[in-house]
């Protein structure tokens, strides 16, 4: 039985969406890693309590940050790329409000 055009419609289909994930999916690990190292100079920057035990953490979250893009790279999956882009989101929605808060906070210091 021949093969319908259709299927290959699907799949370049799937592949260019497979492609944009993949593109969202290393953006965000960029985004995670830049983030990360940006907390981790702030607070070598202006010392506060307990900083050793969060740049600790910051550390730790880079190195699982990096384990979910080394796997994700490994398999080059779809379905990795959204498992990974999920996992990567979390801490991304956890950071960036705390980022904004810290910049206004900056910024009301230095205009009163």
């Amino acid at each position: 039985m021949p093969v319908e055009p259709a299927h290959d419609g699907d799949r370049a289909t799937a592949g260019a969406g497979r492609a944009v994930l993949a593109r969202v999916f290393w953006l965000c690990a960029c985004a995670n890693i830049a983030l990360t190292l940006t907390w981790i100079w702030f607070f070598r920057v202006d010392p506060m309590p307990y900083v050793a035990l969060f740049e600790l953490f910051l550390l730790g979250l880079l190195i699982v940050i990096g384990a979910i893009a080394v796997v994700a790279a490994l398999i080059r999956n779809g379905v990795a790329y959204g498992i990974g882009l999920a996992l990567l989101a979390l801490p991304l929605m956890y950071f960036i409000p705390l980022s904004l808060a810290a910049l206004t906070n900056a910024i009301g210091r230095a205009f009163y």
